[in-house]
């Protein structure tokens, strides 16, 4: 996934996912930088403008360490899609919980 097709993203579903070095769970956890990792697609322009979903390097090594972290959510988000899920945090993390696991 491009910078731009993260853009187009985020657009569509009014938030984004960004790779945390450890699991965070308060907002001011998610405002601190330091707990950020961007990476080439990370479409930082949209920090305050949409929702930050983090994913933590600890719940999903292998996943996060093979792709993105926008890679990832779209991914999981195609696959709540393709089950008939709603897309929310829950299913999204069970969707890479299943994948980390097929690792």
């Amino acid at each position: 996934m491009t910078k731009e097709e993260s853009k187009e993203f985020v657009k569509l579903h009014g938030f984004w996912f960004v790779k945390t070095i450890k699991h965070v769970s308060t907002e001011e956890e998610l405002n601190n930088r330091e707990n950020l990792i961007f990476e080439e697609n990370s479409p930082t322009e949209m920090i305050g403008i949409a929702k930050v979903c983090p994913l933590a390097q600890e719940d999903f090594p292998t996943v996060l360490q093979r792709m993105t972290a926008m890679d990832a959510g779209n991914w999981a988000v195609e696959k709540c899609h393709q089950q008939g899920w709603e897309v929310n945090k829950d299913n999204i993390g069970a969707c890479l919980c299943n994948l980390e696991m097929d690792y």
